[in-house]
């Protein structure tokens, strides 16, 4: 009796024991989904307070040039800017940072206002971390660690957002073929050289795309984004926009009878240099194409003369190295006409002695 009971009671507590065990489970899969969702969590926190930095030291630096230059100098440099914007690619250089775009470079005072927002949201930011438990042990993401580096010096991260559209592919190109030599050699252990080893200078050419690629996005107008969004990887060209694009944008923008007139009056100029360029560009595409086929019958020509020239020359050899022998043959049969001639001629005499003889010799 008693052992029956005991084979019952463990048999109850096996199957408790199993029930909290599958509980356990599901309370892990359950907490490891909590640490995957933190971690995301404080990964894009990270992001956001190395985007703020970013931002906010680049602001710092234009505040600091606005304070020292003054007021009419910021004027001045955003006439300039502008100008070169008009004379320059849509997306060059001035449209990224030149006057036109005077969100950040207007005046010192609202660099200003710009930095303590920027520190309101960063306050935000550091608020929320802290109800939410997340301690600072977490170590940075590589993409904070890269705009921490960046943002180091502000006067880099204004270089990076200077380039033109073309340097930026040069770079990419030129770093991809480096990448290209350096990666079979990343695991070997070959002699170390002055730039350290194959190894460390693929680690240091990711780091400067990652920084270049980061940088940019953060720091590049919307125009300026845009435009590398639409660029062609494979023909590095850029693609055209969307069907309809610019209508959903002129319909968003919801503007006054006035700012449309503005606008169709500069799409009307627009379009008629557009239709000038376009005919100065079929023209000179149709040049182009004629002096290509001239270029090939010249190619042509020149080629069959070199044929003839050299089959000339084959043949002016082969009667150079063939002239000796019919000189000899000449010089035989003109020593043999000789002989048969002086002999002749030795026969005519003797025959006109003997008649004389004859004739001299007395009669009996």
């Amino acid at each position: 009796m008693s052992g029956s009971h005991n084979r019952h009671h463990v048999l109850q507590l096996e199957q408790i024991l199993s029930r909290r065990i599958a509980q356990l489970a599901i309370l892990e899969a359950e907490n490891a989904r909590l640490k995957q969702k933190e971690q995301a969590l404080q990964s894009c926190i990270l992001g956001i307070e190395g985007s703020v930095a970013a931002t906010r030291a680049v602001l710092q630096v234009e505040a600091q040039s606005d304070s020292l230059n003054g007021k009419t100098a910021t004027s001045r440099s955003g006439d300039a800017g502008c100008t070169d914007a008009a004379g320059d690619d849509v997306f060059g250089p001035a449209a990224g940072t030149s006057g036109c775009d005077q969100t950040f470079s207007s005046s010192g005072a609202a660099a200003q206002a710009v930095l303590q927002a920027l520190e309101a949201k960063e306050q935000q930011v550091q608020a929320v971390l802290a109800q939410m438990g997340c301690s600072s042990s977490y170590s940075e993401l590589y993409s904070t660690q890269v705009l921490r580096k960046a943002t180091a010096d502000p006067a880099r991260a204004l270089v990076i957002v200077n380039k033109t559209r073309s340097e930026r592919r040069d770079f990419l190109v030129t770093t991809t073929k480096k990448l290209a030599l350096l990666l079979p050699k990343y695991d070997s252990e070959g002699p170390v050289t002055s730039l350290g080893s194959a190894k460390e200078q693929l680690h240091a050419a990711i780091d400067e795309i990652s920084e270049r690629l980061l940088v940019c996005g953060l720091l590049d107008p919307p125009a300026k984004k845009l435009c590398n969004m639409l660029i062609n990887l494979e023909t590095q060209e850029l693609e055209p926009y969307p069907q309809g694009y610019w209508t959903a944008v002129a319909q968003n923008l919801q503007l006054t009878a006035d700012q449309m007139a503005s606008l169709k009056l500069c799409w009307v100029r627009v379009k008629a240099n557009k239709a000038a360029l376009t005919e100065q560009h079929s023209r000179l595409t149709e040049r182009l194409q004629q002096l290509q086929l001239q270029q090939q019958q010249v190619q042509q020509e020149f080629e069959e003369r070199q044929r003839t020239c050299r089959a000339c020359s084959i043949a002016m050899a082969c009667s150079r190295s063939a002239a000796p022998r019919r000189r000899f043959r000449s010089v035989g049969k003109h020593s043999r006409a000789s002989i048969s001639s002086s002999s002749s001629s030795s026969r005519r005499r003797n025959r006109a002695v003997q008649q004389v003889s004859s004739c001299n010799r007395p009669r009996l």
